[in-house]
């Protein structure tokens, strides 16, 4: 009985071993591990306070397995006393029993360890590298906007230059335009005063009947020079909000008849 009790491959020594040896070690290392894999490599500080809960259930760990040896040895010694059986004998083999699980053990968890700590810090340098291309794509694309805002802005810049001149060219054109309508019907009005006078003077009009048309000439005159002003001013108005504006002018004329009589003239505008 004392025999088989000594060898591990016994069965109430694995059940006495793996209960109060290789359950709480379990118990511990899993917990470690779950911490290890909580770690937030993206919060320094959580990760520092992690560590260091892991460094305890280490440190947990070790306290556990001396505690253990401790629960092994007193229960293999109710059973030596059970059976008068030698104590040194006995604790040699179970000492030697234990000190080889906890070695397979001990080098099983350090190997899980390294392994979950190559992981995390191939995901460190994951992240890291992660941040750099987004900050390299951020700065690449701030460049094209800028590129394209620039291209933009002197496009923009452009147009407005090539309008500017098309307007002045508009300006330019119509107001030739108008020089020349005024110019006309001066010479008309010229014409129609030498005409007055050339008939008055070889007595085809009377000279009351000369100054009354003179007079409501001047008038009529009067009026048409000041509509015509602000048809003027209207086309310089438009022309500088980038519109077109056509005047349509006649000056007053003398209409011989008979009898003789003066035809008022007239100015209009309208916008294109």
């Amino acid at each position: 009985m004392f025999s088989s009790m000594m060898d591990p491959n016994n069965e109430d020594t694995k059940k006495l071993v793996e209960s109060l040896f290789h359950d709480p070690m379990k118990q511990i290392t899993q917990k470690a591990l779950e911490t290890i894999q909580a770690l937030d490599l993206r919060n320094a500080e959580e990760a520092k306070v992690q560590m260091e809960t892991v460094s305890k259930f280490l440190k947990l760990q070790a306290e556990v397995r001396e505690s253990a040896l401790d629960h092994v040895y007193e229960a293999m010694q109710r059973q030596i006393d059970h059976f008068s059986m030698s104590v040194d004998t006995y604790n040699l083999k179970m000492k030697q029993t234990v000190e080889q699980t906890l070695e397979l053990y001990q080098k099983r968890i350090n190997t899980e360890i390294l392994v979950r700590q190559q992981v995390l810090t191939q995901k460190k340098a994951e992240h890291a590298a992660m941040l750099e291309a987004h900050a390299e794509e951020a700065k690449v694309k701030a460049q094209a906007m800028t590129t394209v805002s620039k291209v933009q802005t002197e496009v923009s810049a452009r147009k407005l230059q090539q309008q500017k001149a098309k307007d002045e060219r508009l300006h330019d054109k119509e107001m030739k335009a108008l020089e020349r309508l005024s110019m006309k019907m001066n010479q008309e009005l010229q014409r129609d005063l030498n005409d007055l006078e050339t008939k008055a003077r070889r007595g085809k009009i009377g000279q009351d009947e000369r100054a009354a048309i003179n007079s409501e000439l001047k008038i009529e005159l009067d009026r048409y020079n000041q509509e015509f002003a602000l048809a003027k001013t209207a086309m310089a108005d438009a022309l500088t909000k980038g519109r077109a504006c056509h005047i349509e002018s006649t000056a007053p004329k003398i209409d011989w008849g008979p009898p003789a009589r003066v035809v008022p003239g007239y100015t209009q505008w309208h916008y294109g």
